[in-house]
């Protein structure tokens, strides 16, 4: 009966968006927070401020869970932005007709971030974009634990470099244009 009520408050749980949420913000905080730390004791043991008792450095050891939880991370955040994106997605739908067209406000309805159709597509795009680049992210914890070739790590790294060059710059021009 027991295992039965933690089955059920899980599943209850998962229906919650505010546990979900929690949830998958402590799963990304967790893994990007503890693998900092884990990456600097790693680099205390390769630069020789740490040494092992036995005198064989557990870089590697540190390095592997260091590269599990930055993975962890990003999964996590993936999670998040997807979780995001449905409920924008049903947002816009429910202030859309089937032909694509805006339902107009009634005059009672406060015209906010929320209501505005036009704020609503831009953040999915700006979601969807940071979920990508999330996910290409996961190639660099991925190649250090040997998932995928190294050199193809380096080079999911280098396209992320590019995306966040790119939302910095339409970060940039949107505030021009809105000054």
């Amino acid at each position: 009966k027991q295992w039965y009520q933690r089955r059920v408050r899980g599943v209850v749980a998962l229906q919650n968006p505010d546990r979900i949420d929690g949830f998958g913000r402590a799963i990304s905080g967790f893994g990007k927070c503890v693998w900092l730390l884990s990456d600097h004791i790693e680099l205390l043991y390769r630069i020789g401020v740490l040494q092992s008792a036995s005198g064989i450095t557990p870089a590697a050891k540190w390095s592997k869970i260091s590269n599990w939880l930055w993975l962890l991370g990003y999964l996590g955040s993936i999670g998040l932005y997807a979780r995001q994106l449905k409920i924008i997605k049903n947002k816009i739908k429910l202030r859309t007709y089937y032909d694509g067209s805006e339902i107009p406000l009634d005059s009672s309805v406060q015209k906010d971030q929320d209501c505005n159709l036009e704020f609503l597509r831009d953040q999915y795009e700006e979601i969807k974009l940071q979920m990508l680049q999330e996910f290409i992210d996961c190639g660099i914890p991925a190649g250090g634990l040997g998932l995928i070739p190294p050199a193809l790590g380096s080079v999911a790294g280098a396209i992320s470099s590019f995306i966040g060059i790119y939302q910095i710059s339409l970060s940039v021009s949107k505030n021009k244009i809105g000054s």
